[in-house]
Order: structure tokens, then C-alpha cells, then sequence
């Protein structure tokens, strides 16, 4: 044994490029594609992360499965079996020691997956949604390496298995541990992917290691925040008897020490028993009163009197020898032993995590650092945002509520339901990622809810929602079927994967909320009642029982919601609890009780988004509308001549159940589109409308805690309810809520003949006092009137300011040729105004606007000379990555281009003035909007990486334009 090598964990990671082929199902014995010496040059190469369609995608072997109808084409690599494959160097340390590990982590296996090292099988796992870590001790070597991965089809795992009444969009899935949308949802297609779709790395221990760390912030007062700190160790046999040290140091965001201290194990050598267990007690050297600033201070924990940290340790002796120790009689038998450290600690004047509207998201980076005496055996850092979070069901006046307090200050939540980013989960790249969240915080955002349709997400989710400010709401991966929780194999691995989800996501700052499954309480009621479902309530013991249980041993204190919707005398029941308005769209009739059977309402007033305002819910998590993706994202995953309204491409992209629902919401708002312009006008108008409608009437509602809208982004290019297509293009909803999200609101409430009711609404953290301007004004441009109206005092939440007439308003004028402008007098944000039709657009007499615009750019930058644009590329769209190559030399030392365009339209209101470019991830800085005869607004182009927007490209391709205008001039200035 070599004592001098180091003992510090070493990681080797091993991402990046595989080999991966395909077989008939057991048509090659296993031990020969996982042998090391197997010749596998000639198989095709592919990424990890990934899977094997972005592979195949990649290297061409299928079409684009995004494109057309090719999704069915690909539809063979669910039927194959998949082999991965990875040689790799180890250079490091290999001692033999006995208290030597090696571990092998997957972040994801997708999903019944046979693992082998150097053609040994090291395991056989059965769930994509969570980790799978081997230890790799025995089979490891220096030098070469070999890993190798058989994914079985999905077929032989099912085909025999019970089928239960309902599982929504296909009968296969219930038995398996797989995102629910891999077969296919109400807005993507089914693409059933395999392959490695997380991380993969080695790690080597000595000794010990650090097994979970957890930063909870117990309490935060004015001047105080408590903070408790865990650590879970487990130590390798053949480790010798010294204590343990656990030093944690805790910086602020300039990287100022604000807390440290170490822990120190005591009398090991002492401490065994003769029934394998033992009791150690812990002491705490702590240096914070050496650190500048007084930042610390530190309380005796009652329980400990000299101390607030305690360790237990516990040992398991193994009494039958190994084969190993049999031949060698001086190998101790196997023990495996275990270490809990916890710490309580008080912060002085802490620097609070807040959503990014009210505050700062500050986080405190946490280091661990664990020794065997003074040998450094292993180092865990990690964020840490000091808040507290907590969900109030019942208000001061004893009623029931849904609201979230953040800091203890109670909040508005104003948010969207997340979906996987990509059909495609594990080659979605991480500035995916950073740009929705990005994008979802700018639109006023401040929680996003992950259904549980798709899976945990990525880290890279989690981070950006803790840097950025931004809350989340967590489905357990259980979504619309029934599941087998009478089958003791299929808890065992449902347990498996809660615990290790809580684990890795418990200590995130942004995490609010832990809910058991999407809709399964409600419509299992709902389809009893029917007569679609005859059996009993298979998977209830999960999310009422299981799920409570690890909660209650790992997360004790955060908020758990068994199902959403859920509370009251239906799931569903606007008077308690959550609860998902499908009333408008599709068409469901409420109120409603349990037991009675469900009812739909397939006509224009069923349908409806004026039945948002029968609506009093106290916390609305999932409504929406369709509306048809932007033209860029459309016409490039359809053929030629097939984007046109009514074509069976058209038709393809919209996976809901009845396409007759978006057809009588437009009719009953735009009027039935006649040709491609007025479809992606009119539904884009009618979800963003529709939105706005239902949003304004919850924020006005006191008692309501939220609303997050259904849904925030798209998996594939479709027509879907998302306000941000899969070019990563928003769509008009979106730019509507950069003012219907606001934190602070004005808004205003009417009705065809009814008054006009003005409304402010203040989510922010202190009490303003506004002044606000109606305006009303004819579509020609002239002023009819304006009326003024103040808040009389600082206001906090909602607050209706005051009303006018109809009548009075128009004065004598046509309402269908009238609009309302609000904005802020004082108060409010600077340039925020709202406007608003006082009829239906299809009522609307609007004239022909003229539309003038002009492109104004400063410092533009060259590209180099040969360089293929990375966007097009990214995007797999070959014609627009070859014609961004630029001839040339390359310029360097030049400042990025900036674009601006104004826009200004004349003759008449110019109703959703809308910018284009052929291409995707371009931010608008505003969109779609409305303009009077002789107003003009100037627009930022950008894109969402920060990466340069081709000028010549912007020139020669931006197109700008209205629903009711014409085109009249544009100019390109360069400066």
C-alpha cells in the first residue's frame, strides 16, 4: 500500500464522444459488445449527453425527425437494441488499498440498462429519472478502460405487464420509470428516446466521502437568520482509526468569510462494541471571532449544552469472511460505517435570497471539506440562498388561501408550467436552459412549475432559477394514469428515485413546493364518474403515503401539495386549493362535485376566455390557448408548399385532441382565419388577449396567490399553448405579459355596455402610491378624452382606483372604432402603457395602416472569413449556416453591431404591429404591439446568447408588419 498518494476525491470525467450501434434485440450475446478488445471503429460516434436520435440526427443516418412527418420514420430505434461504448486513460492513483473506491455515476440512463467495465456486468437499472451510481473498485485499472452500455427496447419490460383503465395517451407507460411525454402528449409527439442523457464521470475516494450536504435556513427574523447545516458521510473499510474533521467555511457573494468552524470526531479507536455499534461524540473549534466584520455569532444548542453539533456514528461488522480475507487472514472483515455532522448556525444581518422582483437572489457559497485527520479526503461546495418559503392555506380571517411567503412576505406568484425543453431531453444544451429562464424573468415571471409529465430537470435548471431569481414548483414525475403501487418492485424503484431527488434538489434556493403528481386526483374522480375507470385508485399509497414519508425523514419542512389540482368538494374546486381552469378552452363545465360526471361544452361561449372571469380560484396552476408558432419555426420543419392553413402539415404540428376548440375560440374573437397570415394573427391574438383577460381578473381577485399559465415553452415545432415557441421565438402572449405580469399592474376591467373599470395592482415589497391616465382615442388618431384617477394613498395588492361610463367615454362615438390606452402618470414604471379594444376584433372597424420603418445600426463587426454561423448550425438548418459564411478578411478590435429599428405607423391604428427575421433565438426588446397614426417606437434586436445578430442578414431579411396595415418604406442607416 502506498500511504503518499493522495486521498483527496479525483473525478475523471467522461462526457463527450461514444460509440453506439444498434442490434436486433438479443441477437448478439452481450459479452461480446461489452468485451474491451471488441473492434468497435466502425460504429457511428455520438455525444453523452444525448440519446440516440440526436445522434442519428446528427450524423445523418435519419431525417430531422422534427421536419415534416419524419417523427414516423424513426419510429424503429424504440424496437432496436442500443449499445454505447467509451475507452478511456486512467493515469491516476490505483493503490489496491482497501479503503480505496472508485464509483462510476450516470445522471441518466434511458432507461432498462445493463453497465459494464472492462466487460465485467457491473449492474442492471430500470429508471431514467435519477442517477445510478456503481462501485467500480474491483473491476478498474490503470491504463486503458473500457465501459460499455446495453439499452434495452422498451417492449420486453411491458408487453406482459397488467393494463390499467386509464393512462393517458398510451396503456404502456404506468409500469415505466420514463418521462410520460416520450409517447406522445396533447402538444408534442411521441419519440421515444434511449440512450445516456446525463453526465458520466469516475470518482475515486480514499477512505470516505461526503454523501449529501444540506444548507436549510431554519428562521430569519429582522436582524437574524438560523441556519441549519448536515452532512451525511460513509467511510470505506480499511479506513484506520482516526477521527474525522468536518471543516465549513460559508463566503457572501464578494467572497467575504462570514462564517467557519470544524468539527472534529473524538474517541474512535475506543468506541467498538461487541454488537457492531458505537456512539462518538463530536467537538466544534470554531474561528468566527477572528473574522472582520462580526458577520457570525453562534448558539448553544439546548440539546448538547457545549455544543450545537452532535455525530453519531454507527459500524455494521460482516461476521462471514470474503474469499479474499479467507486466503489472507490479516484482511479485517468488511465493515461499512456511517456519519452524520449537523451544525446550527446564526447569521447577523444575513443577505436574504429573493425572487428577482422583490430583491436581490443573493446566495452564500457553502464549502465542506472533510479530513481523516488532517488528510483532506474530500470537498463538496455549493450554493446557498438564506430564505425561508413557506405555503399558508388558510389566511388571517380563518378562510382557505394558496399563497406563498417568501422572507415571510406574502407574495404574488406570476408564473408559467415548464415542460422538457426538447423531445430530444438529453441534448438539450445548457444556454437552452439559461435563455427560457432568462426569458421567463423578463416577462415578469417569478415561478415556474415543473410538470410531471417530464422528468426532474437538469441541474443547469435549478441554478438558473437560484441565480436569476426565480421560484420553482415541483411535480413528482406522475402524470395522468393510474399506477402499480400494489407491486413491491415498482415502489422499491419509485422510492428510490423520490429519495434521491429530494436529496439533490432539497437544497435549492428557489425550490418552493414539492407536489405529488399532475391531475391524477382530479380525473381519477372525474373518469369514475364517467364510467371510464372501474377499478381502484392504483398509485394514491404514493403520493399519499410514500411520498410523505421520505419528505417527512429528508425535507421535512418545505410545503408538499399531494396533486394539483387538489382541495375542496371537487379536485378541483375553485374555494380550496389549486386548481386548473379548463373551463375556457377546452370546453369543461363547472362547478362541479365529486362523483358527478365530467360535462363539455364544445361551442363558442363553452369555450370561451371570458369564462376566466367566472373564476375566483384561489391559486390558478394551469390555464391557457392555443396559438400557431411563429412563421420562422414553421416553415422550416414543413416541406414546401405545405405551410398553409388547413394542409395536413398544419394539421400534424397540433397534437391536441380536437382541433375544433382553436377554430370556435377565433370565431368567437377574430373571426375564422381564411389563409396562413390570418391563422397565425388571429390565434397568436386570441391567446394573447385571451391571456391577459384571465391574468388581470386573478391579480384583481384579493384572496388569489397565483397564476401560472399553461404553458411556458414547446419540446418540438408545433401548435401548442406555449407563449415561446421551439425556435425559442416568443410569441405574442408573451410580449402581453411583459405588462400583464408586471409587479406593478394597471390594468383595466370591461364589458361590451358596462363601465370601465380602472385597476392598480402592487406585488412589489413596499407600498406605492400611483396616478393614472385613461385615454381614449378614435382610431383615426384623435384624442376623444381622458380621465384621471389616484390611488388616494400608498396601495399594496389589488385596488380597484375608480370607473368612468362607457357612454361617457365614446362620447358619441363608434366603440368598434374606439380604443383605451392606460399608463402611469406617477408611481409606476416610466413607458408602461396598456391598450385595449372595447369590442371583439372581429367587430373592430379598423382602417388600412401604413407602416414606415427604419434599421439603425452602430458598430458593426465583420465575421471572420469561412465561419459558419453557430446559431444556424446549432439549429440544423443548413441553408442559413452556409449563407451566413462571410467572405473576406477577418476584422478584429470592433465593438458588437447594435440594431435598433423604429417603427412608425401613419393613417391609421396600426393593430399588432409585428417584427420577423428567418431566424431563431433573436430577442425583440418588444413585439407585437399597437401603434396611433403618427406614433413610432423603436425596437432592440439582439440575440439570446449575447453572441452578434448578422446586420447584412437583418437588412436583407426583416419584415415588418400589422393586421391591418401596409408597408409603405424602410431604410438601413449605418453609423
Amino acid at each position: 500500500m502506498n500511504r503518499n498518494d493522495s486521498h483527496a476525491a479525483v473525478t475523471t470525467e467522461l462526457n463527450g464522444s461514444w460509440r453506439i450501434k444498434d442490434f436486433a434485440p438479443g441477437a448478439t450475446p452481450s459479452q461480446e459488445n461489452a468485451a474491451p478488445g471488441l473492434d468497435d471503429r466502425y460504429w457511428m460516434t455520438g455525444q453523452v449527453p444525448g440519446d440516440v436520435h440526436h445522434a442519428l440526427t446528427e450524423r445523418r443516418v435519419i431525417d430531422p425527425p422534427y421536419f415534416g412527418h419524419n417523427d414516423l420514420k424513426s419510429r424503429w430505434i424504440e424496437e432496436r437494441e442500443w449499445w454505447y461504448r467509451r475507452g478511456f486513460e486512467y493515469s491516476g492513483a490505483l493503490t489496491k488499498d482497501k479503503a480505496e473506491r472508485f464509483e462510476l455515476t450516470f445522471d441518466g440512463l434511458d432507461t432498462f440498462a445493463t453497465i459494464f467495465v472492462n466487460g465485467h456486468e457491473i449492474g442492471r437499472v430500470g429508471n431514467m429519472l435519477m442517477a445510478h451510481t456503481f462501485d467500480v473498485t474491483r473491476v478498474i485499472r490503470s491504463g486503458w478502460n473500457m465501459v460499455a452500455v446495453r439499452f434495452d427496447p422498451l417492449l420486453p419490460h411491458q408487453k406482459d405487464k397488467e393494463r390499467f383503465d386509464w393512462s393517458s395517451y398510451t396503456k404502456e407507460r404506468p409500469w415505466l420509470r420514463k418521462a410520460a411525454m416520450n409517447f406522445g402528449w396533447d402538444w408534442g409527439p411521441r419519440l421515444v428516446t434511449v440512450g445516456i442523457w446525463g453526465g458520466v464521470r469516475l470518482k475515486r475516494h480514499m477512505q470516505a466521502k461526503i454523501e449529501s450536504v444540506f444548507a436549510e435556513t431554519v428562521s430569519i427574523t429582522e436582524r437574524e437568520a438560523k441556519l441549519q447545516f448536515s452532512a451525511e458521510i460513509e467511510t470505506y473499510r480499511g479506513m484506520p482509526d482516526v477521527p474525522l474533521v468536518l471543516k465549513i467555511r460559508l463566503e457572501d457573494a464578494a467572497g467575504k468569510v462570514v462564517y467557519k468552524s470544524e468539527l472534529t470526531e473524538k474517541g474512535v479507536s475506543d468506541l467498538r462494541s461487541a454488537n457492531g455499534s458505537a456512539q462518538a461524540t463530536l467537538y466544534e473549534n470554531q474561528s468566527t471571532d477572528r473574522l472582520p466584520g462580526g458577520d457570525m455569532s453562534s448558539k448553544i444548542s439546548p440539546q448538547t449544552g457545549s455544543s450545537p453539533f452532535s455525530v453519531t456514528r454507527s459500524e455494521t461488522f460482516v461476521g462471514a469472511p470474503s474469499v479474499r480475507s479467507a486466503r489472507s487472514a490479516h484482511f479485517r472483515p468488511a465493515s461499512r460505517r456511517q456519519a452524520s455532522f449537523s451544525a446550527s448556525v446564526v447569521l447577523s444581518d444575513p443577505k436574504l435570497w429573493w425572487t428577482h422582483d422583490l430583491g436581490e437572489p443573493h446566495r452564500y457559497t457553502l464549502t465542506v471539506e472533510l479530513y481523516a485527520a488532517d488528510e483532506p479526503i474530500d470537498t463538496v461546495t455549493q450554493a446557498v440562498g438564506v430564505r425561508t418559503i413557506e405555503l399558508r392555506t388558510e389566511d388571517e380571517q380563518g378562510r382557505a388561501a394558496f399563497r406563498f411567503f417568501l422572507n415571510n412576505q406574502p407574495g404574488y406568484a406570476r408564473g408559467a408550467n415548464w415542460i422538457p425543453a426538447d423531445n430530444m431531453i438529453g441534448a438539450i444544451p445548457d444556454s437552452r436552459y439559461r435563455e427560457l429562464v432568462s426569458l421567463s424573468a423578463e416577462s415578469g415571471m417569478n415561478m415556474l412549475r415543473i410538470w410531471g409529465g417530464g422528468i426532474y430537470e437538469k441541474e443547469i435548471f435549478y441554478e438558473e432559477c437560484d441565480r436569476q431569481g426565480v421560484l420553482v414548483w415541483q411535480d413528482f414525475a406522475f402524470a395522468n394514469a393510474l399506477f402499480p403501487d400494489f407491486n413491491q418492485d415498482f415502489m422499491d424503484n419509485v422510492r428510490a428515485e423520490v429519495e434521491y431527488n429530494v436529496k439533490r434538489l432539497r437544497g435549492r434556493a428557489s425550490l418552493a413546493l414539492w407536489c405529488g403528481n399532475n391531475e391524477i386526483d382530479w380525473l381519477y374522480d372525474m373518469k369514475t364518474a364517467g364510467g371510464d375507470i372501474k377499478s381502484d385508485f392504483y398509485g394514491e399509497l404514493i403520493y399519499h403515503e410514500l411520498i410523505p414519508e421520505v419528505l417527512e425523514l429528508l425535507d421535512p419542512n418545505r410545503a408538499y401539495w399531494p396533486s394539483s389540482p387538489f382541495g375542496g368538494n371537487d379536485a378541483n374546486d375553485p374555494e380550496a386549493g389549486d386548481r386548473h381552469n379548463w373551463q375556457v378552452w377546452h370546453g369543461s363545465v363547472y362547478p362541479r362535485k365529486f362523483g358527478e360526471a365530467p360535462i363539455l361544452d364544445y361551442s363558442i361561449q363553452g369555450v370561451t376566455f371570458r369564462n376566466y372571469k367566472q373564476d375566483m380560484a384561489l391559486f390558478s396552476s394551469e390555464f391557457g390557448m392555443h396559438a400557431s408558432a411563429n412563421r420562422y419555426t414553421l416553415e422550416k420543419n414543413m416541406p414546401e408548399g405545405e405551410f398553409v392553413w388547413g394542409s395536413e402539415e398544419m394539421a400534424y404540428r397540433n397534437k391536441d385532441t380536437n382541433h375544433l376548440k382553436g377554430i370556435l375560440l377565433m370565431e368567437g374573437y377574430t373571426g375564422i382565419p381564411r389563409d396562413i397570415e390570418e391563422y397565425m394573427n388571429f390565434s397568436m391574438l386570441t391567446q394573447a388577449e385571451g391571456l391577459r383577460y384571465g391574468v388581470e381578473h386573478y391579480r384583481r381577485n384579493p384572496r388569489s396567490g397565483g397564476s401560472l399559465i399553461w404553458q411556458l415553452n414547446d419540446s418540438w415545432p408545433g401548435t401548442s399553448w406555449a407563449m415561446i415557441d421551439y425556435e425559442l421565438l416568443p410569441k405574442a402572449a408573451y410580449y402581453y405579459a411583459k405588462k400583464f405580469y408586471h409587479p406593478l399592474l394597471l390594468s383595466l376591467e370591461h364589458e361590451p355596455g358596462e363601465p370601465l373599470k380602472v385597476w392598480a395592482v402592487n406585488d412589489g415589497p413596499e407600498a406605492i402610491e400611483v396616478e393614472a391616465a385613461l385615454e381614449v382615442w378614435s382610431f383615426d388618431g384623435k384624442k376623444v378624452g381622458e380621465y384621471v384617477f389616484r390611488s388616494d394613498g400608498a396601495l399594496h395588492g389589488p385596488k380597484w382606483l375608480g370607473e368612468v361610463g362607457e357612454a361617457e367615454a365614446l362620447n358619441g362615438n363608434d366603440a368598434a372604432e374606439t380604443f383605451i390606452r392606460l399608463r402611469w402618470i406617477s408611481g409606476g414604471a416610466a413607458g408602461f402603457a396598456q391598450t385595449y379594444m372595447l369590442r371583439d376584433h372581429r367587430e373592430l372597424k379598423l382602417g388600412t395602416a401604413e407602416l414606415a420603418w427604419e434599421v439603425d445600426i452602430t458598430a458593426p463587426q465583420e465575421q471572420q472569413a469561412g465561419e459558419r454561423d453557430i446559431r444556424a448550425a446549432w439549429l440544423m438548418d443548413e441553408r442559413l449556416a452556409e449563407s451566413a459564411i462571410k467572405p473576406g478578411k477577418k476584422e478584429t478590435g470592433q465593438a458588437k453591431a447594435q440594431c435598433q429599428v423604429t417603427v412608425q405607423a401613419s393613417a391609421s391604428f396600426a393593430r399588432m404591429v409585428k417584427l420577423e427575421l428567418p431566424l431563431g433565438r433573436v430577442r425583440f426588446s418588444d413585439n407585437y404591439f399597437d401603434l396611433l397614426p403618427g406614433e413610432s417606437r423603436t425596437i432592440e434586436l439582439s440575440m439570446l446568447d449575447g453572441s452578434e445578430l448578422p446586420i447584412a442578414f437583418v437588412l436583407e431579411n426583416l419584415r415588418v408588419s400589422a393586421i391591418n396595415a401596409m408597408k409603405i418604406s424602410v431604410a438601413g442607416i449605418e453609423k
